[in-house]
């Protein structure tokens, strides 16, 4: 019997049986190296620590490139992200693969929540809505420029998305920001 006489005839046992192959992709150069980054990001790039690891799921390809690059040159400076970097295998070929399989990530599921103002904080106001119409007012002055109106990012500024980020995060990249280590 020819080997696709074979084939043919198994296949046909198979299906009258209900029998049914498991075809299992392998994970991707992106899903393999990612494991690395689980640890502080999440299974799923939904961060933790309530901020102190932000949420990277479906972030923009290219920010996440340049943000990887960053930290391998050392012009962005993360202690939790030198070791890897000395490990001569996370090259630009690597990174590229993490990058496209964050951006691949289902966008997280989250209400952004604001945080509660300290009493210090609304100590200048007369009301809450006064200050989250200031909130919003300097938003739009100074930051919609580059992260949109929605918040929701710009690519052609290569500006993250800040919506469903947690407002810890977003507080010390601005900071850093400020003080010039962004």
């Amino acid at each position: 019997m020819r080997s696709d006489e074979w084939a043919l005839r198994l296949l046909v046992l198979t299906t009258a049986l209900g029998l049914s192959t498991c075809v299992c992709a392998e994970p991707s150069q992106g899903e393999t190296l990612y494991q690395h980054c689980k640890t502080c990001h999440g299974v799923d790039g939904q961060g933790g620590k309530g901020g102190k690891y932000p949420r990277i799921a479906a972030l923009p390809k290219d920010y996440i490139s340049k943000q990887l690059n960053a930290f391998k040159t050392r012009k962005r400076i993360n202690k939790p992200m030198i070791p890897l970097f000395k490990d001569w295998r996370f090259n630009a070929d690597a990174m590229a693969a993490v990058a496209e399989y964050v951006a691949g990530l289902p966008e997280p599921a989250v209400e952004f929540l604001f945080p509660e103002p300290s009493p210090e904080a609304l100590a200048d106001f007369d009301s809450r809505d006064e200050y989250d119409e200031l909130g919003a007012e300097l938003f739009q002055s100074t930051c919609a420029q580059c992260h949109g109106k929605d918040g929701r990012g710009k690519a052609e500024k290569e500006s993250p998305p800040l919506v469903n980020q947690y407002p810890a995060y977003v507080r010390k990249q601005i900071e850093d920001f400020i003080a010039g280590r962004r």
